[in-house]
């Protein structure tokens, strides 16, 4: 079964569509690796299984209590303890030497108005701009959620002082579109020479931070409590019908609801998943893979169990902070999102295959205006 999966796979990746039947068509806008597209079950994760029990036991002190096969089936290899994890380069801004005059300031504006997902987008775009363009990144002292849980490696502005400093000369830069890639991003620092910058806007694309995204993901690593109760959920929620001699899949499903389900976000072109889009998701794993189990992000359990209810393989995150959701989702192999900052990332933080909806935005809708669906979207993702 799996080297027929792989070698399906294999046959994909020069085609531009994938259709597993006549009503569910897969765009495929850009080749995928052989290691996006397999379950870790076929990938080298399991090759250190032993170690990888040894070492995940060592991680939580051992608060957490779990079977061999069910620590193997946790996803691990980007996690810091990993024996496989592979290296990756440092920001410049790290050991670098002391600042002097002539190094220019970069930063973003008002991260603390932000929830989660538009926070991590915004130290992303700064990340990927700043090392790019040999800026200093500052990262402004508002609200203490990426400093606790994450591994930020920009430096926090203390008490704001560079921001406010007389001498400090910040230019604003604002983007073309806050879901739109600019391309000016890329010679701010020979275009703007002597001037101190400040990001403007969401600055949501993969495009900025894409070249570095291997260096990123260590600085987006969660802190240890925070992983510790993914970890949990993920352990205590392991099905009781998996085979273990068999990998599991585990696919997370974000649902944003509780704002954007609203008429007037319809109308700005906010399109509403329907229970098509997310039930020929489900199936596309479900045919793929052997043993799957889906796990339910959401701001609005109820809708989603009304949605989906009672199902063996379905289990729901409930009553855990945004960013322990967060975490829940990097423990994942796959994804089916909606829209928003929060479902690009829990897709991002499981980096397998993603679906996203297809009739997302609405064509000719206002949100066009700021939004392009391939600067927003990796091309690797997929579109139903």
């Amino acid at each position: 079964m799996r080297c027929a999966l792989i070698a399906l796979i294999v046959f994909t990746i020069g085609m531009s569509t994938l259709m597993y039947n006549k009503a569910s068509i897969y765009k495929i806008t850009q080749s995928m690796t052989i290691t996006n597209l397999v379950s870790r079950g076929d990938s080298e994760d399991h090759t250190k299984s032993s170690k990888s029990c040894d070492l995940l036991r060592e991680y939580t002190g051992g608060s957490i209590v779990m079977s061999t096969p069910i620590c193997n089936s946790i996803k691990w290899k980007n996690m810091p303890w990993s024996p496989i994890r592979k290296p990756v380069r440092k920001p410049p801004w790290v050991g670098a030497p002391k600042r002097t005059e002539k190094q220019l300031y970069m930063q973003v504006i008002h991260p603390h108005l932000s929830r989660l997902g538009n926070q991590i987008a915004l130290y992303a775009c700064l990340y990927g701009v700043a090392w790019r363009t040999g800026l200093s990144p500052l990262w402004p002292d508002y609200t203490s959620t990426m400093r606790n849980h994450f591994n930020i490696s920009v430096p926090i502005d203390i008490n704001n002082t560079v921001r406010f400093s007389n001498d400090s000369n910040f230019l604003l830069f604002t983007n073309a579109g806050n879901l739109i890639y600019d391309p000016r991003t890329e010679n701010l620092t020979a275009s703007l020479t002597g001037r101190n910058i400040t990001l403007n806007g969401a600055l949501q694309s993969w495009r900025y931070y894409h070249e570095v995204a291997d260096s990123l993901r260590e600085d987006l690593a969660f802190d240890k409590n925070t992983m510790k109760q993914a970890l949990s959920f993920v352990v205590k929620v392991t099905p009781d019908w998996w085979d273990p001699s068999q990998p599991l899949t585990r696919v997370v499903i974000h649902i944003r609801r509780t704002d954007l389900a609203r008429e007037a976000f319809l109308k700005e072109g906010w399109a509403h998943p329907t229970s098509y889009y997310f039930n020929e998701s489900m199936v596309f794993f479900t045919r793929w893979f052997d043993q799957v189990q889906f796990i339910v992000l959401s701001d609005d359990l109820k809708y989603c169990k009304t949605l989906f209810g009672d199902q063996r393989n379905i289990v729901y995150s409930a009553d855990f902070s945004p960013v322990v959701d967060m975490a829940i989702a990097s423990l994942c192999d796959h994804a089916i999102i909606t829209f928003g900052s929060f479902s690009y990332f829990a897709a991002w933080f499981a980096d397998g295959i993603t679906i996203t909806q297809q009739n997302f935005p609405i064509p000719n809708s206002w949100i066009t205006k700021d939004m392009k669906r391939d600067d927003f979207y990796r091309l690797d993702w997929l579109a139903l």
